[in-house]
Parts: structure tokens; sequence; C-alpha cells
């Protein structure tokens, strides 16, 4: 997706990634910042502090804690997002704090099929 959306040249792409998928953007050549998993939350408002900042486009991992703190964050700002499931399970986890809350719900999710989007609204 990253690929097709800087070869579409229509919007500029800063790509963050973290864990495995630093080493499989790496493979394949995709141009990224490698985030750890102790950012701060000021550094989190920071990246998402750009000017140009027109969108906040996430994955959905099984232990999403960074996206959630990305999503909370652009929430906060009032930066829009977008987060793309990549897997049909777990779904309230992808969204919920500790208390199973669905606190990090972005504003918009990218199912992958009508099976996802049934299971999920449910």
């Amino acid at each position: 997706m990253i690929e097709a959306l800087r070869a579409e040249g229509r919007v500029t792409v800063e790509a963050l990634a973290y864990r495995q998928a630093c080493a499989l953007w790496t493979k394949r050549d995709l141009a990224h910042q490698k985030l750890t998993d102790n950012i701060t939350p000021s550094e989190v408002e920071r990246l998402l502090q750009s000017p140009d900042a027109a969108l906040l486009l996430t994955g959905s991992s099984f232990d999403p804690s960074l996206e959630k703190r990305f999503i909370a964050a652009a929430r906060e700002s009032g930066l829009p997002s977008l987060t793309v499931l990549d897997f049909w399970s777990h779904y309230a986890l992808r969204f919920s704090d500790a208390d199973g809350h669905l606190v990090y719900v972005p504003d918009r999710i990218a199912a992958m099929d009508k099976r996802a989007h049934a299971e999920m609204a449910a």
C-alpha cells in the first residue's frame, strides 16, 4: 500500500515502522523511520504535527499498543485516522484499553472483505 501511494505521486508518505515491519520494509527497500516500543507521547505528538500531515494510516497488529498511541494522539490533534485490518480476529482487542473499552477506534477502519466487516461490526 505504501509503495502504491508513493508511486501514484499525489501524496507524500512518511512511513514509520516498528518491530517486524522494520526488517520486512528494509528487505523491500521501502524507506521508513524506525520507531521503538518506548516512544514517548511527546514524540508521537511531534511526529503527527507536521504541517503537511493530512491522515494517520495504521495497520492493526495483534499487539497494537503503538498504533493505539498514535490513534489517540491523532484524535487529540484533530488529525483523521484510518486503520487497515490485516486478519480476521481479535477485532475488539485491536481498539480497546485494558478494561475492554473501545477507546482507540480510529475515524475509519478498512476491512479486507465482507466477512471481516460483518464480524467486526458484530
